[in-house]
């Protein structure tokens, strides 16, 4: 059956090692795909303030999924259009639980990212490259008072940085509690992130689909990481990229290059392009 539909995960997948590049044998397998007729699905932890970078390098993106599955954006009628979001009631118990733990947070919100006044103290680069962390800065709102200032609104995703062990699973075993309204992931080392228990790649995927009369057979996903697992067993075609964890690669039908060496599109022009 041939592929209606590639979704894509953004860092450690699409994205080059700098987290804000393209690169051009990427964008153009991609290009020579959709002019095909294929939809071209960006599948992305970050929110959507922090996407609009990539998609001004790849304007023929269709969709956007992005806050790890919480929310899809239609980019060719700038819109969201369907939207799983955690309740504030829930976020206020998690928030005041970090609140009494060295963790740098935020909360993604509105498509954009919020954070409260005095955690950035426990924030470590693990080697993430400063142009990409001054653009999610960049797109931070400082909070003197987080919860009063969203207090009663819905939350796309929340996400915890941990430098202290003993406290980033003092944290995990806290949130597990929550394990029948939230899916809980990760996406490095001594981090999580939270979800609606409904908003994961997989089922959001499986939303677009039906939306777009596709089946999963006629689907390629790509990732690298733990919350990609969802879309990636989801998918009729799940790809795993080489500089990934090794959990993924063992599920995936296929393991193509890094992303630094253009595995998306290595793996667009053997499944899809039939190159």
């Amino acid at each position: 059956m041939s592929i209606k539909l590639i979704s894509l995960d953004l860092d450690g997948t699409l994205m080059l090692p700098d987290h804000l590049t393209v690169s051009e044998r990427n964008k153009t397998a991609l290009l020579k795909a959709h002019k095909n007729g294929v939809k071209i699905i960006v599948s992305t932890g970050r929110t959507l303030s922090v996407v609009e970078r990539v998609i001004k390098q790849v304007p023929f993106v269709d969709y956007v999924m992005y806050s790890d599955g919480a929310a899809v954006y239609d980019v060719k009628n700038s819109k969201v259009i369907y939207e799983k979001l955690i309740d504030f009631d829930i976020t206020k118990e998690i928030i005041e639980h970090l609140n009494t733990t060295e963790v740098y947070y935020n909360l993604y919100i509105d498509r954009k990212i919020a954070t409260q006044n005095g955690r950035l103290r426990y924030y470590y680069n693990n080697g993430l490259p400063q142009e990409f962390i001054d653009d999610y800065m960049n797109n931070t709102t400082v909070c003197e008072n987080l919860l009063e200032d969203i207090k009663g609104k819905p939350v796309e995703l929340i996400v915890g940085f941990f430098n202290n062990e003993s406290d980033f699973k003092k944290s995990r075993e806290y949130v597990n509690s929550f394990s029948d309204r939230l899916y809980i992931t990760s996406a490095m080392k001594n981090e999580f992130e939270m979800t609606n228990i409904e908003a994961t790649k997989g089922k959001t995927m499986a939303y677009l689909c039906d939306l777009l009369s596709i089946s999963s057979d006629e689907v390629l996903a790509a990732g690298d990481s733990f919350n990609d697992i969802p879309m990636l067993e989801f998918a009729g075609i799940s790809v795993a990229m080489s500089n990934g964890d090794s959990e993924i690669k063992e599920i995936a039908d296929f393991v193509t290059e890094t992303n630094a060496n253009d595995g998306v599109a290595v793996a667009v022009e053997k499944f899809v392009l039939n190159n």
